[in-house]
């Protein structure tokens, strides 16, 4: 049986929403190797998981390993990004610009694993812009539909974030040494 089906040819293929079924995949315990690999090719190729075992074992493995780097992107942050024809834009300034709501719909979102609501808080139409500066439209709700939007964007501003929440720990732990230290020279 010849299968016909189609790889994505770099990582912008990837959408945001592929990624989040691929992450729940992976991610479930409940499932056997064999059920995330098919399940992966399914997602990626469009093959019927029934029929991915019709696949010669070099075929699969040739599958798997165009995919992996493509799951694995490095990426950098895009502050701004062009998506079904709207300028989006990330909250400029987190320590002066976020509202509460936002911060706590950003921690229930995030514990939540809810990907596209945490993007859509994160990234909103750009209302004004100029040289360099931009503002965004005023956060009301969860409120885009990403599923679409090329899922490296999330994965900078989830590595951009993983290293601020890394640098902030970081510099606690040394300031909480710093006053440790000064507490023994005074006792």
């Amino acid at each position: 049986m010849k299968l016909k089906y189609t790889l994505p040819s770099n990582s912008e293929e990837i959408t945001l929403q592929q990624y989040i079924k691929y992450e729940q995949i992976i991610t479930d315990e409940n499932f056997d190797d064999t059920f995330k690999i098919y399940r992966t090719v399914e997602l990626f190729t469009g093959i019927q998981y029934d029929h991915i075992k019709h696949l010669k074992q070099s075929e699969l493995d040739s599958i798997l390993n165009h995919l992996k780097p493509l799951l694995n992107p490095s990426v950098q942050l895009n502050k701004t990004f062009k998506y079904k024809g709207i300028k989006y834009g990330l909250i400029p300034n987190f320590s002066r610009d976020l509202k509460t709501g936002e911060f706590i719909d950003l921690d229930i979102y995030t514990e939540n694993k809810k990907w596209l609501e945490v993007m859509s808080i994160l990234y909103r139409p750009i209302t004004f812009e100029r040289k360099g500066q931009y503002q965004i439209e005023p956060y009301m709700s969860s409120h885009t539909d990403f599923k679409d939007l090329p899922f490296t964007y999330f994965i900078g501003v989830a590595a951009f974030f993983l290293t601020l929440l890394n640098q902030l720990a970081q510099l606690t732990q040394r300031y909480t040494d710093q006053e440790i230290q000064k507490l023994m020279i005074l006792v």
